[in-house]
Protein backbone atom coordinates (compact mmCIF):
# COMPACT_ATOMS: atom_id res chain seq x y z
CA UNK A 1 0.00 0.00 0.00
CA UNK A 2 1.17 3.55 -0.74
CA UNK A 3 2.42 5.48 2.47
CA UNK A 4 -0.14 8.41 1.59
CA UNK A 5 -2.64 5.86 0.81
CA UNK A 6 -5.54 6.15 3.65
CA UNK A 7 -8.58 3.48 4.03
CA UNK A 8 -11.79 4.50 5.79
CA UNK A 9 -13.16 2.30 7.75
CA UNK A 10 -16.22 2.23 10.32
CA UNK A 11 -16.01 0.12 13.28
CA UNK A 12 -18.17 -0.32 16.66
CA UNK A 13 -16.66 -0.34 20.15
CA UNK A 14 -18.92 -0.59 23.12
CA UNK A 15 -21.65 0.76 21.23
CA UNK A 16 -20.53 3.41 19.93
CA UNK A 17 -19.53 3.63 15.84
CA UNK A 18 -16.27 5.48 14.87
CA UNK A 19 -15.41 6.18 11.27
CA UNK A 20 -11.48 6.04 11.15
CA UNK A 21 -8.84 6.85 8.93
CA UNK A 22 -6.08 4.80 8.62
CA UNK A 23 -2.99 3.07 6.54
CA UNK A 24 -4.26 0.27 7.81
CA UNK A 25 -6.48 -2.32 6.34
CA UNK A 26 -10.07 -2.39 6.69
CA UNK A 27 -9.74 -6.06 8.13
CA UNK A 28 -7.03 -5.12 10.41
CA UNK A 29 -8.76 -2.16 11.49
CA UNK A 30 -11.88 -4.07 11.97
CA UNK A 31 -10.01 -6.99 13.47
CA UNK A 32 -8.39 -4.31 16.07
CA UNK A 33 -11.52 -2.77 16.65
CA UNK A 34 -13.28 -6.41 17.36
CA UNK A 35 -10.95 -7.37 20.08
CA UNK A 36 -11.26 -3.69 21.71
CA UNK A 37 -14.87 -4.58 21.90
CA UNK A 38 -14.69 -7.77 22.79
CA UNK A 39 -12.31 -6.51 26.36
CA UNK A 40 -14.70 -4.17 27.04
CA UNK A 41 -17.68 -6.38 27.25
CA UNK A 42 -15.84 -8.65 29.24
CA UNK A 43 -14.63 -6.44 31.57
CA UNK A 44 -17.84 -4.85 31.55
CA UNK A 45 -19.52 -8.17 32.56
CA UNK A 46 -17.25 -8.92 35.44
CA UNK A 47 -17.69 -5.51 36.92
CA UNK A 48 -20.80 -3.88 35.59
CA UNK A 49 -20.32 -1.40 37.81
CA UNK A 50 -17.65 0.07 35.73
CA UNK A 51 -18.25 2.71 32.90
CA UNK A 52 -17.51 2.63 29.89
CA UNK A 53 -14.43 5.34 30.24
CA UNK A 54 -12.84 3.54 33.35
CA UNK A 55 -12.87 0.20 31.12
CA UNK A 56 -11.52 1.98 28.27
CA UNK A 57 -8.49 3.18 30.21
CA UNK A 58 -8.11 -0.04 32.15
CA UNK A 59 -7.56 -2.10 28.54
CA UNK A 60 -5.34 0.91 27.21
CA UNK A 61 -3.15 0.52 30.32
CA UNK A 62 -3.07 -2.91 29.41
CA UNK A 63 -1.91 -2.85 26.15
CA UNK A 64 0.59 -0.63 27.06
CA UNK A 65 1.72 -2.19 29.56
CA UNK A 66 1.60 -5.38 27.05
CA UNK A 67 3.27 -3.24 23.93
CA UNK A 68 6.43 -1.75 26.62
CA UNK A 69 6.95 -5.16 27.54
CA UNK A 70 7.49 -6.70 24.16
CA UNK A 71 9.59 -3.56 23.38
CA UNK A 72 11.85 -4.33 26.18
CA UNK A 73 11.93 -8.12 25.37
CA UNK A 74 13.02 -7.13 21.65
CA UNK A 75 15.35 -4.78 23.02
CA UNK A 76 16.95 -7.03 25.22
CA UNK A 77 16.87 -9.85 22.08
CA UNK A 78 18.67 -7.27 20.29
CA UNK A 79 21.23 -6.48 22.77
CA UNK A 80 22.04 -10.29 23.14
CA UNK A 81 22.14 -11.27 19.30
CA UNK A 82 24.80 -8.37 19.33
CA UNK A 83 26.79 -9.58 21.61
CA UNK A 84 26.63 -12.85 20.58
CA UNK A 85 27.85 -11.48 17.15
CA UNK A 86 30.21 -9.35 18.51
CA UNK A 87 27.94 -5.97 17.73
Amino acid sequence: MNVLEKNKVKVTIAGVDYALTTEETPEYTTMLAAEIDEKMKELRAANPFISTNQAAVLIALDYANSAKKAEQSADNSAAVTGRQFGF
